[in-house]
């Protein structure tokens, strides 16, 4: 059963196929009018090879939210304007800023 269908919020999430699913970046649900639940892989020996320290969130091509701790694994993000369709995408940071591993969703409301 789908996550989104069995919290019956009124989305549709469209992955885009050019990136590789490994990190199963997601929306689990839409909070309040203005809020998401994110998540995604939390074994990052499924996602690369490198060392990283942590994840960045964007939305919309900017920067939203920085998350400094690699073993975290779900995001609340505050504040969206969900009247339009919002491009979300999750990149690993490592020393070297951002490594090449990154996972892109739309999410229309």
């Amino acid at each position: 059963m789908d996550i989104l269908e069995s919290s019956s919020i009124p989305a549709e999430i469209h992955p885009d196929p050019s990136i590789s699913p490994s990190m199963d970046f997601r929306v689990l649900r839409r909070i309040g009018d203005d809020a998401l639940l994110v998540s995604w892989c939390a074994n990052p020996s499924k996602v690369t090879c490198e060392a990283f320290d942590g994840y960045e969130v964007c939305v919309n091509g900017s920067s939203y939210l920085r998350i400094p701790n690699p073993n975290r694994w779900k995001a609340l993000l505050l504040g969206l304007n969900m009247a339009e369709p919002l491009q979300l995408s999750l990149r690993l940071r490592s020393s070297n800023e951002f490594s090449q591993q990154e996972s892109s969703i739309t999410y229309i409301a």
